[in-house]
């Protein structure tokens, strides 16, 4: 057999298109196609044969349905296979084979595999029909298999033994379509089938003058694999994860609009109310200076009027010392000798009239004092009284005073301006009002921008309300308008059921379910049908890359487990005679057979082994049979059923340890114990 020397070769891990065949059918005598990276480019001129490689290859050799409609990329049913094989344009031959096939390859574990898929066809002029086998096999055409030997196709019984037992060859179309899919694509047979039809669909010519989108996307999303329950679980979990966070961020922002609101209006109660403190703060400052003011001339007038009681007090004092001066002398002249004498009378009578005189002057001047000394007693009780009344009011504004300054947070303030008025310290006092009047002057300017900016607010509000309505509105017409519009797409869609209705009562070879055409849902745009199939094919795309690694995991754990079981397999162990007196045990029975239930220590010699295990069975205790929990002689089998008894010295529990089983562990170590182990077999060995 000569080997070509250009032969592709696979360079990927995925099965690869690497050849194409067509022999002896149509036009072609024997030709190849070789694939580049799995493509193939296809030129020539009209009827150079073009589409017949299209209609012989693609997908018929997946899909292995022979009718016209499928074979033909218009879906026309003029040409059949058996007119590639003996049409017109072959009139002398009464019977024609032909042979198309695929070759495929992918590199696994570092080595490359092929897989040759293909089918022979066979007419007969004489007969209508068209015989078909198909085959597959992991020989690759020109090197392990010829199709064609001595110009003369293979008849299907050649073939079969070309292929031996390296393929397989398929009488019925069905089973060889299960082969393909499992050996190249390993897909469900529902989505196997939507495949072969978008490859159908995807072949036709010139696909884009003719491009129905919404069937395009049927055809695309039934060829999908299907999704996992559990993604699709984990995807509806996760939306209606984010419906309540959109459930929780409109109540959070209500909340926050309502504070907003709330923050506007207590922002206008608080300019209000802290203007009105600093109102009534001034109000009670200035009524607060005026009292003192008062007061304190109110207390000099009154330390004036006390000064001038005391001179007058003093005035009164002396001028009463000097009246009873004057009428003591006088008392002493009247009494002298003298004022009895004449000559001095008229002296006498002088002096006493100036001294009446002078007397009633002082008289007239004590009068006049006392008189000055009851009104400025009672101007002093009515300045006491106006003091106490000023004292009342000064207590009053500067309790009132407080009162505000505590509204208005100055209660510190006025503390210390209060403490700067009782020491005295007026200038001091007079300054810290100023400073604390400016401060308020500052806080009432911060208060009318405030009182503005909310002015602006309450402006934006309302043309944010005026928007708003209007947005309402056209909400509303929108709302009519979709309304009208799914009324009449509904209208629509009646329309189309009893149209898909009509359609599928009147399929003959298709069988569809108009419920289930129904359920499709036509896409909105080929724009989201582009977007939709790339996020889809994206995420399925994740998933089949994670199932494959897990998949080549698990067959790489089944390799391994299989290929352990056949080295199992492949150990002999022999089981001992059965002893010629016991009768066949019952396949039910509890409990095991003594030599299954334990082994020997690593340590033990192969000869004492062996010395051991002959002495069992001479005593018929290797076979013995050994019950879960202990028993006597089977009266229907006569089997030899032992009973233990733990020994002193040496016992088999020595050489011997027990062995998982249907019996347990503790029993089968106490039965040992019951078998003495001695060292008088031959040689000296251990029995």
């Amino acid at each position: 057999m000569k080997v070509p020397l250009d032969l592709p070769v696979a360079s990927t891990g995925r099965w690869q298109l690497l050849r194409a065949g067509i022999q002896n059918l149509w036009e072609y005598d024997d030709q190849r196609f070789v694939f580049h990276r799995g493509r193939l480019l296809l030129r020539g001129q009209n009827e150079s044969g073009k589409t017949k490689a299209l209609e012989v290859l693609l997908p018929f050799l997946l899909d292995a349905n022979l009718q016209p409609s499928r074979l033909d990329p218009f879906g026309s049913t003029s040409r059949s296979m058996r007119w590639n094989l003996i049409g017109d344009w072959n009139p002398e031959a009464n019977t024609s084979i032909g042979y198309v096939w695929l070759e495929l390859g992918r590199v696994e574990n570092g080595e490359t595999r092929y897989c040759t898929v293909g089918a022979g066809l066979r007419a007969r002029r004489a007969s209508t029909d068209t015989d078909a086998w198909y085959f597959r096999t992991s020989q690759r055409i020109d090197v392990d298999l010829l199709l064609v030997e001595d110009r003369l196709p293979l008849e299907r019984p050649a073939l079969t033994k070309a292929i031996d037992a390296r393929g397989q060859v398929y009488q019925q179309a069905a089973e060889y379509r299960r082969a393909v899919n499992d050996e190249i694509f390993g897909m469900e047979e529902e989505q196997y089938g939507s495949l072969i039809d978008a490859l159908l669909q995807l072949r036709r010519p010139q696909l884009s003058k003719k491009l129905d989108p919404e069937e395009l996307s049927q055809i695309l999303s039934a060829s999908l694999p299907p999704l996992d329950r559990t993604v699709v679980a984990s995807l509806a979990e996760g939306f209606e994860r984010l419906d309540k966070h959109r459930l929780e961020r409109d109540d959070v922002s209500a909340t926050l609009q309502t504070l907003r609101r709330f923050r506007k209006v207590y922002e206008r109660y608080v300019a209000s109310a802290v203007k009105a403190a600093a109102k009534d703060l001034t109000t009670g400052e200035s009524s607060y200076h005026i009292a003192r003011e008062s007061l304190r001339k109110a207390e000099e007038e009154l330390e004036a009027l006390y000064g001038e009681r005391k001179a007058l007090a003093g005035e009164i004092a002396a001028l009463d010392a000097e009246r009873q001066e004057l009428a003591a002398r006088l008392a002493a002249l009247r009494s002298s000798d003298g004022f009895r004498a004449v000559e001095h009378l008229a002296d006498a009578e002088r002096l006493a009239q100036q001294e009446e005189t002078r007397a009633q002057r002082e008289g007239v001047l004590a009068a006049k004092d006392r008189e000055a000394e009851r009104v400025a007693t009672a101007r002093l009780g009515e300045a006491e009284k106006e003091r106490v009344d000023q004292g009342k009011r000064a207590e009053a504004a500067r309790r009132s005073t407080a009162r505000a300054a505590e509204d208005a947070s100055l209660g510190q303030d006025h503390a210390g301006i209060d403490e700067l008025f009782d020491r005295g310290e007026l200038e001091a006092a007079a300054s810290a009002i100023e400073s604390l009047h400016g401060r308020r002057e500052q806080h009432l300017a911060r208060l009318r921008k405030l009182e503005d900016a909310a002015l602006d607010a309450r402006k934006r509000r309302d043309r944010a309300a005026q928007a708003f309505s209007d947005a309402t509105d056209r909400a509303a017409d929108f709302r009519d308008r979709l309304d009208r519009a799914e009324k009449q797409a509904q209208a629509v869609r009646s329309e189309l059921e009893d149209s898909i209705g009509r359609w599928s009562r009147g399929l003959r070879v298709l069988l569809l379910d108009p419920d289930d055409v129904r359920e499709l849902a036509p896409l909105e745009t080929p724009e989201r049908v582009r977007r939709a199939e790339e996020a889809t094919r994206k995420a399925l795309g994740d998933h089949l890359t994670a199932a494959r690694l897990e998949l080549e995991k698990v067959k790489e754990e089944l390799e391994d487990r299989r290929r352990e079981h056949d080295e199992l397999a492949a150990l002999t162990h022999r089981p001992p005679s059965a002893p010629a007196w016991r009768a066949p045990r019952p396949t039910d029975r509890p409990g095991a057979p003594l030599y299954l239930l334990c082994d020997f220590d690593d340590g033990v010699d192969e000869t004492v082994r062996g010395a051991i295990e002959g002495a069992l069975e001479a005593a018929g205790l290797l076979d013995a049979w050994v019950e879960p929990s202990g028993g006597l002689l089977d009266a229907d089998t006569f089997d030899l059923v032992l009973s233990p008894a733990p020994l002193e010295g040496r016992t088999l529990l020595d050489v011997l340890r027990p062995m998982e089983g249907p019996v347990p562990a503790p029993v089968v170590e106490t039965l040992l114990s019951s078998i003495a182990l001695t060292d008088d077999g031959p040689g000296g060995e251990e029995s």
